[in-house]
């Protein structure tokens, strides 16, 4: 497939919001997808990390799997994990996207 974990990584990073925090990334080049679990302030938070990471033109299928409210020392907080399919380079290309260069060396 041609696509690193470092790329992958580096997608799901940036799309998302600044209080989501991710505990886990997993893609798989076999299954051309990702995993990620994490933690967020909020549900409306875990909302827009789905719908950010939807936007991306790398991904599609995304998919919020779990969520659950938990909390400590009175702090609330949601869990979550979503799955994402990932797209092979030649769809992107021809999704009439632009290229993300966020991070490229010219």
């Amino acid at each position: 497939m041609n696509c690193s974990f470092t790329a992958v990584m580096d997608s799901v990073l940036s799309s998302m919001p600044s209080d989501v925090w991710l505990s886990r990334v997993e893609s798989s080049e076999k299954t051309l997808s990702v995993s990620v679990e994490g933690h967020a302030a909020s549900f409306d938070s875990v909302s827009g990390a789905v719908s950010l990471l939807g936007q991306r033109r790398e991904f599609s299928d995304v998919r919020l799997v779990s969520t659950h409210s938990s909390g400590s020392n009175g702090v609330v907080y949601v869990d979550f994990s979503l799955t994402a399919a990932l797209k092979k380079p030649a769809q992107v290309a021809a999704s009439g996207q632009a290229p993300d260069t966020k991070g490229t060396v010219q």
